[in-house]
């Protein structure tokens, strides 16, 4: 075999890492398509949901945290006086 030189895929043969017939859209868990019934379901997210959701938790959290602050130290620059500088002029 040629270095280089990767395997042709048949048209008809499906590409390593997708399944026959299924869209590389669909999600994939233990062969079988993720469908959710219930809301449950959704927020159960196949065991996952308490790391799915304690992420999305965190980063809402870090963000709010993020926004909180720019409204703080724009509120205290707003208080600051102007400088009274003069052109030509060195303090």
């Amino acid at each position: 075999m040629r270095v280089g030189c990767g395997r042709r895929w048949s048209p008809h043969e499906p590409p390593p890492g997708r399944s026959e017939g299924g869209s590389h859209r669909s999600a994939q868990h233990g062969g079988s398509k993720v469908t959710w019934h219930s809301l449950g379901d959704f927020l159960h997210m196949g065991g996952y949901g308490l790391y799915v959701w304690g992420s999305f938790g965190a980063c809402a959290l870090v963000v709010a945290a993020e926004c909180w602050g720019l409204a703080t130290r724009r509120r205290a620059l707003r208080t600051l006086p102007l400088d009274d500088f003069e052109e030509g002029s060195m303090p």
